[in-house]
């Protein structure tokens, strides 16, 4: 299979995420235009405590338009190291820093982003300062028990689920035989 060639990009917005306007000539020649949004890196991190409970950090997000308890993560800056950057949104959503982190991979966030994700394991986490999230976050910060986390992650009520279910299965805390999830929409609702 041939690739895209990439023929003219154009700025369409220029936001906290930009989007361009990309036209590409197909392996057959014809030309197709697509929409891409870039605006760099993330990481997420699923923080466990030397207790064994889970650092989670509700908080308001505006594309679901509610609150969602979260794994702590955020914007990666300009050629900072990705696990220090989980690292310091670890510190700065819940006020704890990890005795130990593990780089659990990455991903794109979806076909037409250039935004990749990245996932950190911080284990033996100590609760050391109070939180100091950015002027816009409000967050609270929850502990879950284990089994509560792999409920909320099999659940779907979390942006950054792709990054719990990593964390679950570096843990090996995956059971083949449960169901990925209890709660499906009808596909009229998912369309909502």
């Amino acid at each position: 299979m041939d690739e895209w060639v990439l023929e003219s990009q154009r700025p369409v917005y220029d936001g906290w995420l930009k989007i361009s306007r990309r036209t590409y000539v197909l392996p057959d020649g014809r030309r197709s235009d697509w929409d891409v949004l870039t605006g760099g890196h993330t990481v997420a991190v699923v923080a466990r405590t030397t207790d064994g409970r889970f650092v989670l950090a509700r908080q308001f997000r505006a594309g679901p338009g509610r609150l969602l308890l979260e794994v702590p993560g955020g914007h990666v800056d300009p050629g900072e190291d990705v696990v220090e950057a989980g690292v310091r949104e670890l510190l700065e959503e819940t006020g704890y820093k990890p005795g130990a982190t593990t780089y659990l991979g990455s991903t794109w966030l979806a076909a037409n982003f250039q935004i990749q994700r990245h996932f950190v394991f911080a284990d033996g986490c100590r609760w050391v300062t109070e939180p100091d999230p950015g002027p816009e976050e409000f967050t609270e910060v929850v502990l879950l028990g284990e089994a509560e986390f792999v409920e909320h992650v099999r659940g779907g009520q979390l942006t950054d689920q792709d990054c719990g279910y990593r964390a679950l299965d570096y843990l090996g805390l995956l059971e083949a035989n449960q169901p990925p999830c209890r709660d499906t929409p009808s596909a009229s609702k998912a369309a909502e």
